[in-house]
């Protein structure tokens, strides 16, 4: 009986040894996904902030293609009137000059 009961120890106290190890390799375990967690979380935010300035960025290009085209059809009417005015002149020029 003495025997089994030192068995019996034995094992109790090889049993509680493991599961000290095993409570420490979970705690690495556990930090190890914290430290994963984080880091998602993290990433997960930045990609959020892409994608906002993404849509921010594609409305302002938007909007400054926009203007561009108006500005380019400013620019049309601007020549044709510089073209009419420039004709008109030589046509003045001209009737001044035979006249």
């Amino acid at each position: 009986q003495a025997q089994e009961l030192d068995d019996a120890q034995l094992q109790a106290e090889r049993a509680m040894q493991a599961l000290t190890q095993l409570e420490k390799k979970q705690k690495g375990v556990d930090k190890l996904l914290d430290d994963w967690r984080l880091k998602c979380d993290s990433l997960a935010a930045e990609a959020e902030a892409a994608e906002r300035q993404t849509r921010i960025s594609g409305t302002e290009v938007l909007r400054l293609r926009s203007l561009l085209e108006e500005s380019e059809e400013k620019v049309e009417g601007l020549r044709r009137e510089n073209k009419s005015l420039v004709e008109e002149l030589r046509d003045l020029s001209s009737q001044i000059s035979e006249g």
